[in-house]
């Protein structure tokens, strides 16, 4: 019974998270151009979200920034891959980039 009810919680919840704003779509005053950035959100964290987008940020922009853009608390994050590899949020992001953001696991 637990498990149906916490389950019919997370599903209307999803319902009523509203989706964050779009990035705006910034351009480097340096280099005139914006990086491609594919994201790719696992387990909770695609709630009211995506699953993967790929995005545009300005040239510069670091792995706290797209974190804080998304509305994802920096103590909820469990794990963060930049290109397959393990990275920290203070981490500047390159054009092209893959970023992949999981939440903490709980359990036992």
């Amino acid at each position: 019974m637990f498990i149906k009810t916490a389950l019919n919680w997370y599903k209307a919840r999803a319902r009523s998270v509203p989706a964050p704003p779009p990035p705006k779509s910034g351009r480097s005053v340096v280099t005139g151009e914006a990086m491609q950035i594919t994201l790719k959100l696992f387990a909770t964290f695609r709630v009211g979200r995506f699953a993967a987008a790929t995005r545009d940020y300005p040239a510069g922009t670091r792995i706290a920034d797209v974190i804080r853009e998304l509305h994802i608390p920096e103590e909820q994050i469990g794990m963060i891959m930049l290109n397959n590899r393990h990275a920290e949020p203070d981490q500047e992001l390159n054009d092209g980039d893959n970023l992949s953001l999981f939440p903490l696991v709980g359990g036992g």
